[in-house]
């Protein structure tokens, strides 16, 4: 016997373009081999089953029943259930969907479902996945998840969700789904399928599995990293003037798609039914904006250097919408720190003007909270406030941005004019570098000045110091960006990608 699985094995691997990339980013649908071939494994695997007995068989009698240190046997169950995920899981029970996968997956091998088998199965393609090296699930159905994450869509549901795809990227637009969060898309595509294509049962049945609900609060958005490695795909393709088709072939696609900076959970096996999908056409513009619309836009802190001078709380307009409000259509909200009220409406997101609030008090956090009719909080909104240990802020002269330190060496870049504010307590010696353009700039916040700073010099320092304890040294270093530049709101991460319309930002002429 392990000599068998050992050859069946070696076989399987000998086919397997990611056997030999790190643990942890390989993915068994990488394996190719044609569904004949597979049927072939299946049926392996389930005579051997069977023939523990479908009564008896358990994670500690499959063990015994294979007992070879390499655990090829352990290998080949965890790709034969990648393979089931594939052909022929169909998410239509209901039992609900990891259950009838399970149950789906016996019936395939002529065994029996039970509590225990399927116990058995999870804790054993558990250990596979591991052995393996696999991309895995951290969310949702972790083990069915993580055996659909291997080949990307299941093949019965390739044709829809290409169309899907096409109609949905026609209506966004490719540069905006490549910018929005996972979650964001699978949300949005399983509302978009529901409303177009209520007869799409199966491929519905699976957009749900990358959705959060009450069954399983936090799912892995399967469905949404897919579309967006595609659409990430689809705008290099298009900015690089290259046609879909030369990645159909499997060897020249992994060369293109390694240059691309794709989420790590992407992979699709079967891009025949995308290349067209991929063809560079023109969005609608009208809507290329509604997924970020519906994102709560984040709270900041500025200077409000074109009148009042005063530090403030801004809100930007929200647009926003989660699913989980549709049953309160109609009914009161609020937001107490902002004194703002409203309704929210039974269609269509909740609009909220932007919303300003001059700070009087200092606080190490602020917290804005959007309330329903109860109290209950349906949004909030954070920003780091200022540390008691660094009693100061720091804006941007030219723009009223506010400038955090960086915590590890206490560093200003970025401007060669800050206005620093203090309480009026505090004692600070400044640098020679450091011209004072203005010593006493006033504060919204109660027993707080400011000081109008230049940098004259290419690094320079200021001395901090704090309740008559201790100080702190604040290196300042000359801005390497003194040249027009975009400012707005912004996405985080290591990209630029603006959630509205930036402004062009001239630094003064000397």
């Amino acid at each position: 016997m392990p000599e068998y699985t050992q050859r069946l094995w070696q076989q399987i691997s000998s086919c397997w373009s990611h056997q030999n990339l790190p643990d942890g980013q390989r993915f068994l649908g990488s394996v190719r081999i044609n569904q004949e071939d597979t049927d072939k494994v299946l049926s392996v695997v389930g005579y051997n089953l069977r023939r523990i007995g479908s009564g008896s068989i358990s994670y500690e009698r499959i063990h015994e029943r294979f007992p070879e240190p390499e655990r090829n046997w352990l290998k080949i169950l965890t790709f034969a259930l990648s393979e089931y995920a594939y052909y022929y899981s169909g998410f239509e029970t209901d039992s609900g969907i990891e259950r009838g996968f399970w149950h789906g997956f016996c019936e395939k091998l002529e065994l029996h479902h039970t509590d225990k088998i399927e116990n058995s199965l999870r804790r054993i393609v558990g250990e596979g996945f591991e052995l393996l090296g696999l991309v895995q699930a951290k969310r949702g159905y972790r083990y069915v998840s993580t055996l659909w994450l291997q080949s990307g869509i299941p093949q019965q549901n390739i044709s829809h969700f290409s169309s899907l795809v096409q109609e949905f990227s026609n209506e966004y637009g490719w540069w905006e789904i490549a910018h929005t969060c996972y979650e964001d898309i699978s949300e949005e595509l399983l509302n978009f399928c529901e409303l177009k294509h209520r007869e799409w049962r199966t491929l519905i049945n699976f957009l749900k599995a990358s959705c959060s609900d009450q069954e399983q609060k936090e799912a892995e958005p399967i469905s949404g990293q897919l579309l967006q490695g595609i659409a990430i795909i689809a705008v290099e393709l298009e900015r690089q003037g290259t046609l879909p088709k030369e990645i159909k072939n499997d060897n020249e696609r992994e060369k293109v798609l390694g240059n691309y900076y794709l989420p790590n959970n992407f992979f699709l096996r079967n891009w025949d039914s995308l290349i067209q999908v991929l063809t560079p056409n023109q969005s609608r513009q009208g809507s290329s904006r509604r997924i970020f619309s519906r994102r709560p836009k984040p709270l900041s802190l500025v200077l409000d250097i074109s009148d009042s001078f005063n530090i403030q709380l801004v809100l930007p307009e929200q647009n926003i919408w989660k699913k989980e409000w549709r049953k309160l259509g109609g009914t009161f909200c609020q937001i107490p720190e902002a004194a703002w009220e409203g309704s929210i409406p039974s269609k269509g997101e909740l609009m909220i003007p932007e919303k300003v609030v001059d700070i009087k008090k200092v606080a190490e956090c602020w917290i804005w909270q959007l309330l329903d009719h109860n109290h209950e909080c349906l949004n909030e909104w954070k920003l780091e406030g200022i540390d008691s240990k660094l009693p100061c802020v720091v804006f941007n002269a030219f723009t009223g941005d506010r400038l955090n330190l960086e915590s590890t060496d206490f560093t200003i870049r970025g401007t060669q004019e800050i206005i620093f504010f203090t309480p009026k307590c505090m004692y600070i010696e400044l640098d020679e570098g450091i011209k004072i353009l203005d010593s006493c700039v006033p504060s919204s916040i109660t027993e707080w000045r400011g000081q109008h700073l230049k940098l004259i010099t290419k690094q320079s320092s200021i001395d901090f110091h704090v309740k008559n304890t201790h100080n702190i040294l604040i290196t300042w270093v000359e801005s390497l960006e003194e040249q027009p530049r975009l400012i707005g709101l912004k996405l985080k991460g290591k990209k630029s990608v603006y959630i509205e319309i930036p402004s062009l930002f001239y630094p003064p002429v000397e």
